[in-house]
């Protein structure tokens, strides 16, 4: 049986060492570092002196860990999340085909799983300066983990530490996981005899988000997140140039107008990666 076994999960190893390889190739074309306006506050964490600055740099810890440890190093952390998404899809692909009964059909699974990494872009995601590769790759493994613990019984204790680094990566995440606490909540009342195990999951989800909330409310009055910025920008190109009137508005109170700023009229705040208040000067 071990032998018939072995061969299985040799044969299944051959079977999707293309799509692996496939996708390698394809992460390692993504290996140039790109920023973006958020860049900078997550730089900022690399460069964050002792564990106390490291909490209040504006970034959930996670992330801001994963900057420090590299020292704001972009060729380091872009190979770091590369291998890191490269091993979570492998180790989801194959946590997820073994739900199949037949080879051929795990098989199909594996090469499905590895095939979405690279068909969807996810593998762009790791030229990213940003917490997105990580994000995905944890949401990934979490996967996995799931899909081991439903199969098996086990892998509870490495499932709970992965969603916790998983709440605490990007903001978004920590509200996503008081969101399955509140689901799970709900369930519970509907499905009385599974109560006690959906309170459970509800609990953790809610603690595993709690780091994530400490913080942010204790630097909420630091200005360090700068979440305003960008809708500030939105708002002005999308609304504010747009309309002759409300320019003159503001124009008339001191904000700077330039022909630079005018062109900027109906575009995003993010776009082409310019700053207003730095064009209004032009």
């Amino acid at each position: 049986m071990n032998n018939l076994r072995r061969t299985t999960q040799l044969f299944m190893l051959l079977a999707g060492l293309p799509v692996v390889v496939y996708a390698v190739f394809a992460s390692a074309s993504w290996m140039e570092p790109i920023r973006y306006p958020d860049t900078a506050v997550f730089l900022k964490c690399g460069s964050a002196e002792g564990f106390q600055q490291l909490l209040v740099c504006g970034r959930p810890i996670t992330a801001a860990l994963m900057y420090r440890a590299f020292g704001n190093d972009p060729d380091a952390i872009i190979l770091f999340q590369t291998v890191v998404a490269l091993a979570a899809w492998i180790f989801t692909a194959a946590s997820v085909s073994f739900f199949a009964q037949r080879l051929i059909t795990r098989i199909v699974a594996f090469n499905a799983v590895m095939a979405v990494y690279v068909l969807f872009g996810f593998h762009t995601l790791n030229s990213a300066l940003m917490a997105d590769s990580l994000g995905a790759s944890l949401t990934v493994v979490l996967i996995g983990f799931a899909a081991l613990y439903v199969r098996t019984g086990r892998y509870l204790w490495m499932l709970i530490l992965v969603f916790i680094a998983w709440a605490n990566v990007r903001d978004t995440n920590a509200w996503a996981a008081l969101s399955i606490a509140e689901t799970c909540v709900a369930v519970s009342l509907v499905y009385k005899s599974s109560r006690q195990r959906y309170a459970a999951i509800a609990l953790a989800a809610a603690l595993s988000a709690i780091p994530f909330f400490v913080i942010d409310a204790a630097t909420a009055s630091l200005g360090v997140h700068q979440r305003w910025v960008f809708p500030f920008f939105n708002n002005i190109g999308q609304r504010i140039l747009t309309d002759p009137e409300a320019t003159r508005f503001f124009e008339d109170r001191g904000m700077p107008v330039s022909e630079a700023l005018r062109s900027r009229a109906g575009t995003w705040g993010v776009e082409r990666r310019l700053v207003f208040l730095q064009i209004a000067r032009a």
